[in-house]
């Protein structure tokens, strides 16, 4: 089976128009949505309309949990904090309570899919780092596991380790993996909407299920048409400045 698996798209309507289109010509037979379809961007139920359309399976993000009050805006940016005060006086009562219902987590075929950190997904906390990496590792090995899928820090990374605890976790960046059954994994799909890896292109992953392999697809959009509605509403202009150089 082909999971097409998208996280963060952050109201950003032409990344996200260009992600589906480019959807189409893959055919995956199932989408994962992995967390953070509000935030920082010009069109949040225009995007959670989409994502709900074409989801089978949706995963809450942090930005998500705030919008709807689960999660305490202390904890995210000035330039966050406004994006979400901004949609929540914008996001329809439908899309709220369609937000509200989204889960913590995922599981299928052996892999997890969460937001942030499968352990505490709550916490969204961010999987950057190999240290961070190896604790998800070892508790996907106890739990009889091979992968977790993330999103989160809008970047596309990997993370590997043998299963059997005789190495640290690497770090690479491949857009093409076959996954080895004597390896554990990490890996993060990086964003739809406001990509951080120094790649603006839009970006989303393809997994098979069958086959064990991972694909990263990188997606060209309008990011002028994207800034200026950004620009246009009022938001930081951080926020639409950063879509050009993918930081």
């Amino acid at each position: 089976m082909r999971v097409a698996i998208i996280s963060d798209v952050h109201a950003n309507l032409e990344a996200l128009n260009a992600v589906l289109e480019d959807l189409n010509t893959q055919e995956p037979e199932k989408i994962i949505f992995l967390g953070d379809v509000v935030g920082y961007g010009a069109n949040p139920n225009e995007c959670c309309e989409k994502v709900r359309e074409i989801a089978d399976v949706c995963i809450m993000g942090n930005h998500d949990a705030a919008l709807i009050g689960i999660t305490d805006l202390e904890w995210f940016s000035e330039n966050a904090r406004f994006a979400i005060e901004y949609q929540q006086k914008l996001v329809s009562k439908e899309f709220m309570d369609w937000l509200g219902g989204m889960k913590w987590t995922h599981e299928e075929n052996n892999v997890v899919f969460a937001h942030g950190s499968p352990l505490g997904p709550e916490n969204f906390d961010y999987v950057i780092d190999p240290i961070r990496a190896s604790f998800i590792m070892s508790w996907l090995k106890q739990e009889g596991r091979r992968a977790s899928f993330v999103g989160h820090a809008h970047q596309v990374l990997v993370f590997s380790a043998p299963q059997d605890d005789s190495g640290y976790p690497d770090r690479s960046f491949p857009e093409n993996l076959q996954l080895n059954e004597h390896q554990l994994y990490v890996i993060n799909v990086g964003s739809v909407g406001q990509p951080r890896d120094g790649d603006p292109r839009a970006a989303y992953a393809l997994y098979d299920t069958d086959n064990k392999t991972y694909e990263v697809r990188r997606v060209l959009y309008d990011i002028d048409l994207a800034a200026k509605k950004i620009k246009d509403a009022g938001l930081p202009d951080f926020l639409w400045q950063r879509l050009f150089k993918g930081v």
